[in-house]
């Protein structure tokens, strides 16, 4: 599969185990399972799960999913002090 199709999928996917569960329960390896994929498949796309919670929340602002995107924001908080 292409690469970019499969970051897709993996991200479509790990959207759906989020809303399901919740972002305590999206790991690698559920990611995997959910996608039908192996563990490696995902870390080749996201090389840890803060990675991957970070990619799937910006996916939500995406697709536009007010719900996930609430609950990225309490768990993820913008440090809007720093910078730049």
């Amino acid at each position: 599969m292409i690469k970019s199709l499969r970051r897709e999928q993996i991200l479509r996917n790990s959207l759906s185990l989020v809303r399901e569960h919740g972002f305590p329960a999206l790991t690698l390896r559920a990611a995997a399972a959910k996608c039908g994929c192996g563990l490696a498949t995902v870390k080749r796309q996201f090389p840890n799960q803060p990675a991957l919670c970070r990619a799937v929340a910006t996916y939500a602002r995406v697709v536009e999913d007010a719900a996930i995107m609430a609950e990225a924001a309490r768990l993820f908080p913008v440090d809007t002090t720093s910078q730049l």
